[in-house]
């Protein structure tokens, strides 16, 4: 197995378990639910990733709308899904984790589609205690239509996540769908990118990475990506650390060292207030940490 690096930003340093007792229902051993990306979903995060969370003591409770549709079509189908738990169990609450295209669809969802618990409406703070985003395209990425074009698992839809689609979700001058950090819960993000192709697991990854470099050179912006998703694009509330992997990182198993359901357990943990202090990563393989501690937020970026 190889080990990957971390760069853990300097909020780790800052933002203890305390912070999130008020907001996030610390300790309730509240069920991970998992907003899939544009592709519907892989066998790993809505098959293996159950027992492999399971025997971990958590609850993973995959969210999938298919793999077709922009992310307000999305968006409504996942609420349907929320809504048909919420029928069964009016008290669910649970912690969002989102991938790729998931992170816009469950912003949308958040600001724009109520719920309903026993015929009242309630806005979706009263169900979701905090979300945490993966490898999710918050400022959107060059290849969008790119993808719908070479990639059909993306399928429809996947070119709403298009640098000047994504504006509408982050702009008020739209606010039909503009779809802020929330105000009601903590939110967090984990950031994917490769420093070269060679890193790539796949070649549509391999050509994507190049893709992005050659776009993002010529407008002379930061040139770091996954394979995907500019690194850029991928903060949300607060980013807590960027891995050093191609964006499938966090939907498949790509024999890698620690693997996504370390970091999900280890971010799990954190939301429950299991952890005395910040997430520690160090303690899951021997990886090779690259702190921030003493740099301002924006050094990475």
């Amino acid at each position: 197995m190889k080990t990957i690096r971390f760069k853990i930003l300097a909020v780790l340093v800052i933002l203890g378990s305390g912070a999130l007792a008020s907001s996030s229902h610390a300790g309730d051993n509240l069920p991970i639910c998992f907003i899939v990306g544009a592709g519907g979903g892989s066998q790993w995060t809505l098959e293996g990733f159950i027992p492999e969370m399971k025997s971990r003591g958590i609850e993973w409770i995959p969210f999938t709308p298919g793999n077709k549709g922009t992310v307000i079509e999305r968006a409504n189908l996942v609420a349907k899904l929320f809504q048909n738990k919420l029928d069964k169990t009016p008290n669910f609450k649970c912690h969002i984790f989102a991938y790729s295209m998931g992170g816009p669809v469950v912003r949308y969802l958040y600001h724009h589609i109520p719920l309903k618990v026993r015929g009242e409406k309630v806005h979706a703070s009263s169900v979701f205690k905090s979300i945490t985003t993966f490898s999710s395209p918050h400022l959107g990425t060059p290849l969008a239509r790119w993808l719908r074009k070479y990639a059909p698992s993306y399928s429809r839809g996947v070119e709403d996540l298009s640098e000047e689609a994504m504006v509408k979700f982050n702009s008020p001058e739209f606010p039909e769908t503009f779809s802020p950090l929330p105000e009601e819960i903590p939110s967090f993000s984990y950031l994917t990118f490769i420093e070269h192709q060679d890193e790539a697991n796949t070649f549509l990854m391999k050509a994507g990475f190049q893709l992005i470099e050659q776009i993002n050179t010529a407008r002379d912006w930061d040139t770091r990506n996954d394979g995907i998703i500019p690194l850029s694009s991928q903060p949300f509330g607060e980013p807590l650390a960027a891995v050093q992997a191609d964006h499938e990182y966090f939907s498949i198993d790509l024999g890698l060292r620690p693997w996504a359901p370390d970091i999900y357990e280890i971010q799990w943990k954190f939301l429950e207030g299991n952890l005395a202090g910040s997430p520690v990563f160090g303690d899951t393989a021997n990886s090779e940490l690259v702190h921030f501690a003493d740099s301002p937020l924006t050094a990475m970026f």
